[in-house]
């Protein structure tokens, strides 16, 4: 089913392209540029974008939802639907590429995934606002 009236989005998926250095510390500033370029290409070829959404256990990692407006941790949804993927199982690397003990620890202790994977969302605008890109 087509839903014609629902909002244009752009689906974020990440990875980590500073290996073996982490996005959210040593790249934090690139990071952040690469997303504010990102946003501004889209848009360019897509005005008509209104939203801007992630699927991923990013959504409850604090350094990820920092770069994003508080509406984002808000509007967050946890997904049961994408077990077999980086959603879920990303959590289990380190920005190295390397197994990720700590959570692996975790899991075994509590028989579930350290972090809930979901989707978050917010408006393309208020992202942009967030960024400081007008």
């Amino acid at each position: 089913e087509v839903i014609h009236d629902a909002p244009k989005r752009i689906n974020l998926h990440f990875a980590n392209a500073y290996q073996p250095r982490s996005p959210f510390s040593h790249c934090r500033d690139d990071l952040i540029d690469t997303l504010k370029r990102m946003l501004d290409d889209a848009l360019r070829e897509h005005q008509d974008v209104e939203v801007v959404v992630c699927s991923s256990w990013l959504n409850e990692f604090r350094p990820f939802q920092m770069l994003f407006p508080e509406s984002w941790t808000k509007s967050f949804e946890p997904v049961y639907d994408y077990w077999p993927t980086y959603g879920w199982w990303g959590q289990y690397m380190t920005h190295e590429g390397r197994f990720h003990r700590d959570n692996g620890r975790r899991f075994r202790e509590m028989r579930r995934h350290p972090l809930t994977a979901g989707e978050a969302s917010c408006g393309v605008q208020e992202l942009l606002d967030h960024l400081g890109l007008e």
